[in-house]
């Protein structure tokens, strides 16, 4: 079986000569495959057979069989495919193609054949008609993918052919349904459900042509031709079209995509499309050579001279791999000698300065265009440009007057411009010619002594800063070099040259630039000038492979695309690079979605990852002791306006202050040679990063792309090769200023997708967030990847609202001094007038209460915080702070306070909810039985149930529906689900089999699939906010969450397929003294997580059903006896709830200890405390049992009723020693005693785990 290693796509024009011409491929090229396209068709298709002559005996020629479409005018042309026999190809018939292809434009036809690589493999060769239309093409599309998977399941297909499509929009059309972060529904229908297959690649030529190639995953691969743009030429008095850049460029760019072909050459015309695929090695040591005449003008009539450098540079550069690095550079002059020949011999109205070096030159390049002639090319383009648009103006349009005097003023700009520079290349080229004369890099004994010679022979002429700001590197309309120092090169093109003394001397390992502002040209030039310290080397530019065209006249970024693998480039100039640059580092593309699929970077790849330059960092800081971590605080230019952008980074946690991650983002940025001013000590938790000024997306900035490679380094520098958490970074924050709503609306929107890509998620992904004054802050917060949800203590709590703590601190201040200060006073002063009655009092506080709602204080309040919800809800909760301190310095009945408060909107279930608190905080019975009798008389629709002859007061509020029912025990139905209220949170049960959690809005049932996109919807997120809080949380106080549906922890509540739910059916929530209870109808083993909060009570952090494990039991029941004993005589002292120390949450069991498996009558405290002696006295050891070596001589007393783990654990002698090292341990004190700190000891996760761990053993030592 042979090997496919060259496939040659070939687009005829119609002439016979054509077909010779492709017929004469077969001898030089030799191809395995040969595609013809818009051949013309031929009756008798013996003629093309006889035709093959000479090659006949090697290759077999198929012809499309068009017996059905012959008849039809359309079908004046045909595809032939010429192949190797070796390769045993079969053509595909399909009669079911005619009926459409008769009336189309669109022309396909393909092959099998048998390679012994990919095994069966599928070529196509497309030909589309300019007028076709997009459904046409789609079918066309969906055609070749099915006779592909009729004929292998491994969808090893090549599709190449000429796709024109210039004058209408379907290749747009095409790339929009493609698009892989596009919803559309139109976008299902594609490929008949195979467009999750398929991505698109656009890139935007210069000269206003669209180049679209797509590419699609397992070996599918297109190669698409062109969108021909307006680039006339003369010759021979007519205009004619050309896109053999184009092809060009789309080829190199689908070739990235090809795992076993690659692009090493372009043949083409103005009459010829052609292009050769030759089969390569793998990705990272593939070629592309392009060769392009950016800069040499037009064709025009030396197309026959540019065919002829093509022809003769090609064999030269053959077989590139496999030559030594000395061997490709000779290549590489040879090639470049060549294009001197010939291209100097072109004639057009550009000039071409000549500049020949010395061959006996270590590093000699055949030519060098001047920086004039770079700018006077540049003119003569901007001068076409003008009247071409000129001519486009519609003479019907009422500003056409205007529109053509500003066009004919700036084309005279240009003229004069033009003839200026044309004076300065005339001048320059007479005075530096021969500059480079003597130049021979053996007589120096040093790269200094060389690198002193060049800054004295070529010597770098810089502007003024200002000046050069403003004529910015970043204007996408600059087409001429602009010179710049080392600083700024290595700041606007992203390459990262670390200063000499910071690394060790080593060679140039690999060398990758990026362009997402300039033009190509002026990046290469420009490096290749820093590199070498002196003039441009456009003909090694033209050898770079995968030069890709990144500017864009329309400032569209995301058209913008990276440029990397400049091997054939780092060849030229590695060994010059090696001697100014002890090593160049390599930040990857960002933008390759392929890099982040991957759990590890491969370190064998061509680039290097950020893995490694931490290794190298951490090599650094080794040798190099005294690096210092430093604030960088600088300021960047948006595109709109000149604002003042920040992003701050923060660690948030002090253990993680000589993180060494943030000395690496520190030293980043040094290398990078960014100005950098210290604004906080070095003691600080949070410091700033910015860089530069910038010019588009900020997406395609260094700022974000040094940030987010912060994050990736955080995760892979994990060592227990968890993929989905952090390593360094725990919290991240990322805080952006800016008052442009436009520019904002644009940054959250691509900074969103940006995230999604990296696997990361928004909190609030609503893309706005609250404001906070007249200088606009935005927040957005980032969280762990593995869905953790943001602690509270990370924020600054303001009535309700929870805001960074970045930049609030005066706010902050008034708020709380006007609700601690003045308002209080005022209210403390009423309250203790004499001569009033205590009803009289109370109705003068609530009138005061009701003139500050309306004064200018709470409107100043309600202007400063904003008129979001969010801000709106956080006013509502100040009154509500305001009542509850008025009723706590007056407790007594008031009608006046009550009908304040039920008059407000949005405030009553929260009253309600802080009277049942009154209540389990020992509050006067009588004054909450007149609270409860004025609520009820005031309004008799809430449904409320106040059980005040038990200690368990319930609540039961169901607003889900009209009808309400005060019955607790009542199930409403609602299509056909039993709905369940808990706590203001609707548990659904879908057939007995699973949960969904779901908030009523409005009467209306938002379901756990609406969730996610009413996250966007202001009036329902504070409400949302609460989900993963569900159980004893405050509604008035919204908190950020993340939707993460792929999260663990949360498909334990939220899945709709969880098994484990089938068990449980969540009745009621009910508060008792600040304990949170859950009432379960069947029995069910339960481990829960949870904290508690001074306001809320007990907040559930997570519940998960499993199985119990017996082992723990004995040791969890005791230590919860222990517990219960100390919070008993806790609340006996002090009359208050436990204090939070004792149960701040039962992560002590999590994951290592299962709660008992109560029967359905029995609560199950959340807390652990409230375990009753039934159940505890199953599972008791027996308290007559003595332990082996224990007895009464050791100082046991058999009849303090004391079970026998605790007894090892506190007081038995002979455990004194082991006593005395967990002592050490939990650092407490030898002579303390344990019993007597167990509050303090549980109250530290770190120590519990240790406490746990040690009562294991001595259960197992029991047993």
């Amino acid at each position: 079986m042979a090997t496919i290693d060259k496939i040659i796509s070939f687009n005829s024009d119609r002439h016979l000569s054509s077909f010779d011409d492709a017929l004469g491929l077969l001898s030089t090229e030799k191809p395995s495959l040969l595609l013809m396209q818009d051949v013309p068709y031929k009756e008798d298709r013996s003629e093309h057979q006889d035709r093959l002559g000479d090659h006949s005996a090697e290759y077999e020629i198929f012809c499309q069989d068009e017996a059905e479409l012959n008849q039809s005018t359309h079908h004046s042309r045909d595809n032939v495919i010429i192949a190797k026999k070796s390769l045993n190809a079969e053509p595909i018939v399909d009669s079911s193609a005619h009926a459409w292809m008769s009336k189309s434009e669109t022309s396909v036809f393909g092959v099998i054949v048998n390679d012994s690589l990919a095994k069966k493999m599928v070529v196509f060769s497309i030909y589309i008609r300019p007028k076709e239309s997009f459904e046409q093409v789609r079918r066309a599309f969906n055609w070749m993918i099915e006779q592909t998977k009729k004929v292998t399941s491994t969808r090893n297909l090549i599709i190449l052919g000429d796709f024109n499509s210039y004058d209408l929009a379907w290749a747009r059309e095409f790339s929009n349904y493609l698009l892989p972060h596009n919803t559309m529904k139109g976008r299902k229908a594609m490929f008949n459900g195979q467009s999750e297959m398929f991505e698109t690649h656009t890139i935007k030529h210069s000269r206003g042509r669209i180049v679209t190639s797509f590419c699609a995953s397992n070996r599918l691969k297109i190669l698409n031709d062109v969108e021909k743009g307006p680039t006339f030429m003369r010759q021979h008095g007519k205009n004619y079209t050309t896109s053999y850049i184009d092809l060009a460029i789309a080829g190199s760019k689908a070739a990235y995509k090809l795992p076993v072909f690659s692009v090493i050459d372009l043949h083409g015309d103005s009459y010829h499309n052609a292009i050769m695929i030759s089969q390569g090695l793998p990705v990272k040591s593939r070629t592309i050579l392009t060769n392009r005449v950016r800069n040499f003008g037009a064709l025009g009539k030396n197309g026959d001279k540019f065919k002829t450098i093509l022809t003769e540079c090609g064999p030269i550069l053959a077989n590139w791999r496999t030559k030594s690095c000395d061997d490709q550079i000779d290549a590489m002059n040879k090639a470049a000698d060549i294009l001197t020949s010939n291209l100097g011999q072109l004639k057009d109205e550009m000039l071409v300065e000549e500049r020949v070096v010395k061959p006996s030159a270590k590093f000699r390049f055949a030519r060098r265009i001047n920086r004039n002639s770079m700018r006077l090319i540049a003119m003569v383009r901007k001068k076409r440009s003008i009247k071409k648009t000129l001519r486009s103006v519609d003479k019907n349009c009422q500003s056409y007057k205007k529109t053509k005097k500003r066009l004919v003023n700036q084309s005279k700009g240009v003229r004069k411009r033009y003839e200026k520079i044309k004076r300065l290349v005339s001048s320059s080229s007479s005075s530096s010619n021969g500059r480079r004369e003597n130049y021979d890099d053996s007589k120096f004994s040093s790269p200094d002594e060389l690198d002193l010679f060049l800054s004295e022979h070529y010597p770098i002429e810089l502007e003024d800063t200002d000046s050069q700001r403003q004529r910015s590197l970043l204007s996408y309309n600059s087409a001429e070099p602009i010179i710049l120092s080392d600083e700024e090169i290595s700041q606007s093109f992203n390459l990262v040259f670390p200063p000499n003394k910071h690394f060790p001397p080593a060679r140039v390992d690999h060398l990758i630039f990026r362009s997402a502002y300039a033009q190509v040209d002026s990046v290469i030039n420009e490096i290749c000038r820093i590199s070498l310290r002196c003039a441009t080397v456009p003909t090694a530019c033209r050898l770079v492979e995968g030069l890709l065209l990144t500017d864009d006249e329309e400032g569209d970024d995301s058209n913008f695309r990276l440029i990397h693998k400049a091997q054939p480039l780092l060849c030229l100039l590695e060994k010059i690079v090696a001697r100014r640059f002890n090593r160049l580092l390599v930040v990857e593309d960002l933008f390759n979605p392929n890099i982040y699929s991957q759990p590890r970077y491969r370190q064998d790849d061509m680039y290097v990852g950020i893995n490694h330059i931490y290794r190298e960092y951490i090599l650094l800081k080794e040798r190099h002791r005294n690096i210092k971590l430093t604030i960088y605080k600088l300021s960047i230019e948006s595109v709109y306006e000149s604002v003042s952008h920040e992003f701050l980074i923060s660690t948030l946690d002090e253990d993680l202050l000589d993180n060494p991650l943030r000395h690496w983002i520190a030293n980043y940025l040094s290398s990078r040679h960014i100005k950098v001013s210290t604004s906080n000590s070095l003691q600080s938790s949070e410091f700033y990063v910015t860089s530069g000024i910038f010019q588009g997306s900020l997406l395609s900035n260094s700022l974000l792309n040094y940030i987010l490679h912060a994050l990736r380094a955080g995760m892979h520098l994990d060592e227990t090769g968890n993929h989905n958490a952090f390593i360094y970074m725990d919290n991240i924050y990322l805080t952006y200023f800016g008052r442009n709503r436009e520019y904002e609306g644009r940054f959250f929107v691509a900074f969103q997708a940006y995230l999604r890509r990296m696997g990361l998620r928004l909190l609030d992904e609503r893309c706005s967030s609250l404001r906070t004054g007249s200088d606009g802050h935005h927040a957005i917060s980032l969280v762990r990847i593995n869905g953790n949800i943001i602690e509270e203590s990370d924020y600054i709590d303001i009535l309700g609202l929870k805001f960074f703590k970045a930049g609030l601190k005066l706010q902050e201040d008034s708020i709380r001094e006007f609700i601690n200060g003045d308002f209080a006073h005022k209210i403390r002063e009423l309250h203790q007038l004499k001569d009033l009655p205590l009803d009289h009092k109370a109705a003068r506080i609530a009138n005061f209460i009701k003139t500050s709602i309306s004064n200018s204080i709470f409107c100043r309040m309600r202007s400063a915080l904003g008129t979001t919800r969010g801000a709106m809800s956080s006013c509502e909760d100040i009154i509500i702070r305001s009542i509850k301190l008025a009723l706590c310095i007056t407790p007594h009945t008031s009608k006046e306070l009550i009908k304040l408060i039920l008059g407000l909107p949005g405030l009553k279930f929260s009253f309600i909810e802080w009277v049942i608190k009154r209540i389990s905080l020992g509050s006067n019975r009588k004054v909450v039985e007149s609270y409860v009798t004025l609520l009820r008389q005031y309004d008799s629709q809430l449904c409320e149930k106040f059980d005040l002859e038990q200690n368990a007061p319930r609540l039961f509020v169901n607003h889900s529906v009209d009808t309400i029912h005060p019955d607790p025990a009542h199930v409403v139905r609602v299509s056909g689900y039993s709905i369940y209220v808990v706590n203001f949170w609707t548990v659904i049960e879908h057939g007995g089999k699973h949960f969904s959690l779901v908030h009523v809005i409005d009467k209306q049932i938002v379901t756990v699939k609406q969730i996610k996109h009413s996250l966007y919807d202001t009036a329902k997120y504070n409400y949302l906010a609460t989900l993963f809080h569900l159980f004893g949380s405050d509604v008035s106080k919204p908190r950020n969450f993340m939707f993460n549906p792929g999260n663990e922890e949360i498909k334990s509540i939220m899945n709709i397929e969880c098994a484990d739910w089938k068990a449980v059916k969540l009745r009621e929530m009910i508060w008792v003294n600040n304990w949170s209870f859950i009432k379960c109808k069947q029995r069910c083993i339960s481990e829960i997580e949870g904290r508690l909060d001074a306001d809320r009570g007990l907040r559930i952090d997570k519940l998960i059903l499993g199985k119990p494990n017996a082992d723990d039991q004995v040791a969890r029941n005791m230590l919860f006896a222990k517990l219960a004993e100390l919070k008993k005589k806790h609340l006996d002292e002090n009359h208050t709830p436990i204090t939070k120390a004792i149960c701040e949450d039962v992560s002590i069991w999590s994951k290592k200890v299962n709660f008992l498996s109560l029967g359905s009558n029995d609560l199950i405290c959340l807390s652990g405390l409230h375990l009753r002696e039934n159940e505890m006295k199953k599972n008791d050891l027996g308290a007559n049992e003595l332990p082996p070596g224990c007895n009464q001589a050791d100082g046991c007393d058999l009849n303090n009723n004391c079970n026998t783990l605790l007894h090892r654990l506190f007081t038995c002698p002979r455990y004194d020693a082991q006593r005395m090292r967990l002592k050490v341990k939990l650092g407490l004190e030898p002579t303390v005693q344990l019993e007597g700190n167990l509050v303090g000891v549980v109250s530290d996760a770190r120590k519990r785990r240790i406490l746990l761990d040690y009562m294991k053993k001595l259960n197992k030592n029991i047993n």
